[in-house]
């Protein structure tokens, strides 16, 4: 089954008499966006109607585990103290969790390295009975802007990881339950990158 978007322009034959000024520039806000970018393949015996909220939930799961994962920690209040963030791994099943804390290397913006913003394109196969889902292996493409933070300032970098996570639906919510994955970071003066690889799945 494809699930896809489609997007509709509408032109004008009667453009008005005056050019409208221009809107400033933005820049896109911090954080991370996640999204389906392709099809969604369902096995036999898997109901049609299960598709829609295992995305949903895919999309919710991803958006939170590469913010955690990717993203700084939120500044401090006027007291001092920032608000409570827990770590990526509480996002992991119990068997995956273990794994995935030491292959951190793979999910994380390095040392004085930073995520500014980013997306997380998936799509995937399904597989369960009736509406039950069991399990969603996708196959997901992250693209995130930030920076290196060096002794004579902040120099542009960006950071992409490609390669398949596993997602499993739980009794408290989706969680990640096995990866293989590569992330590299590119900077300012490194032509060459090394990928960071980690793999585990069960």
């Amino acid at each position: 089954m494809l699930v896809a978007a489609a997007a509709v322009a509408i032109a004008r034959s009667d453009p008005p008499a005056q050019s409208p000024t221009p809107a400033p520039a933005s820049t896109p806000e911090p954080g991370i966006v996640a999204e389906l970018d392709g099809e969604v393949r369902r096995v036999a015996g898997l109901g049609e109607g299960a598709v829609d909220p295992a995305v949903q939930a895919a999309a919710g799961l991803l958006k939170q585990l590469y913010e955690l994962s990717f993203l700084p920690e939120p500044a401090p209040g006027p007291d001092g103290v920032g608000p409570p963030r827990p770590p990526p791994e509480v996002l992991a099943t119990d068997t995956a969790r273990a794994p995935f804390v030491g292959s951190r290397g793979a999910f994380a913006a390095g040392e004085a390295a930073e995520v500014v913003r980013g997306r997380v394109g998936f799509h995937g196969a399904l597989f369960g009975e009736g509406d039950a889902v069991q399990a969603f292996l996708v196959r997901v493409s992250f693209v995130g802007e930030g920076r290196v933070l060096l002794p004579q300032g902040p120099r542009p970098a960006r950071f992409t990881q490609a390669g398949e996570l596993l997602l499993e639906p739980t009794e408290t919510g989706w969680r990640l339950g096995g990866f293989d994955v590569a992330l590299t970071v590119e900077r300012e003066g490194d032509p060459s990158p090394s990928p960071q690889a980690a793999r585990w799945m069960p």
